[in-house]
């Protein structure tokens, strides 16, 4: 519905990363857990990055959004735990994961999935 009122995705990917900055600093605010945010020196270079990944991201999910079917599209979205499971445990080897995880992670894959199917 969002894509009919506004077809231009990277537009569509801008408005949603303010709204949640926007609701983000506003949280903060009123919430006065200002020093709770801060970022050490050493995580500045993973923060940035993890930004702009992210900015690419929203524009290509949006880009897919415009191009296609919204079922496959979200069907490919949010395949993420799984992927998040597996460079995890790639990436940051002294991590452990529970049955808890695991099975999580396939129950929103296969949740997806069923939607989409049916």
């Amino acid at each position: 519905m969002g894509l009919q009122i506004e077809p231009d995705p990277y537009l569509s990917a801008q408005v949603g990363a303010t709204a949640s900055l926007t609701f983000f600093l506003v949280y903060i605010l009123f919430s006065k857990q200002n020093d709770s945010v801060r970022i050490p020196k050493t995580s500045l270079l993973y923060f940035v990055a993890t930004g702009i990944i992210m900015s690419i991201g929203w524009l290509t999910m949006m880009t897919a959004l415009k191009l296609g079917s919204v079922s496959i599209v979200t069907t490919i979205v949010y395949s993420y735990p799984l992927f998040t499971l597996i460079l995890t445990r790639l990436l940051l080897k002294e991590e452990k994961f529970g049955k808890r995880e695991i099975i999580g992670s396939i129950t929103i894959i296969l949740g997806v999935a069923l939607v989409t199917l049916f």
